[in-house]
C-alpha cells in the first residue's frame, strides 16, 4: 500500500499524480479534484467521512516477470463548502498522514470528481478492504 501525502488541500498535485498512476489513459485523467465538499459528499461511500481517498489498485509487471500490486491512497484535508473549515477529525493532518495502519469499512474507490455527487453512476468501482491496511511506503508531493 502506497500513501500519497503533501500540503493540505490544493497545490501539491497529489490527486493528479494518483490519477495519472492508477488511470494512465488520457480518457480517464481529470485535472481538477475537489477538496471542498458538502456534508452529503463527505459522508458518502467515496469519502466515507475520512480525510483520504482510495484510488484503487494497479498491478505492474517487473523486469523479472513478477508482478507488484500498488494500492494507492491520497491523504487530504476535506473542507466543508459553507464554512470553508475542515471537517473534524480525530487526529491533526500531520499525524494522519504518518499513519501506517488505515481502516475505512465500506469506502469506495475514487474515480472522478462527479462521482462525489453521482456515486450510483459508478457501480463497478472497487472497495477499500474491510480490514486494517498496512502502509508499506509513502510518496511525498511538494509544490515548488
Amino acid at each position: 500500500t502506497s500513501s500519497s501525502l503533501g500540503d493540505q488541500g490544493e497545490g501539491a498535485g497529489k490527486s493528479c499524480l494518483c490519477n495519472g498512476f492508477v488511470w494512465p489513459h488520457a480518457d480517464h485523467y481529470h485535472r481538477n479534484h475537489p477538496y471542498i465538499v458538502n456534508y452529503s459528499e463527505f459522508g458518502n461511500s467515496v469519502i466515507n467521512s475520512c480525510h483520504f481517498l482510495y484510488w484503487g489498485e494497479k498491478i505492474t509487471a517487473l523486469e523479472d516477470g513478477s508482478e507488484v500490486c500498488f494500492r494507492v491512497i491520497e491523504h487530504t484535508e476535506f473542507v466543508e463548502d459553507m464554512s470553508l473549515k475542515p471537517f473534524s477529525s480525530q487526529k491533526p493532518y500531520h499525524k494522519r498522514i504518518a499513519a501506517i495502519k488505515l481502516q475505512s469499512g465500506g469506502k469506495l474507490q475514487y474515480v472522478a470528481p462527479n462521482q462525489l455527487t453521482l456515486p450510483d453512476d459508478y457501480p463497478n468501482v472497487s472497495r477499500f478492504p474491510d480490514r486494517t491496511v498496512l502502509v508499506d511506503g509513502f510518496v511525498l508531493c511538494v509544490d515548488v
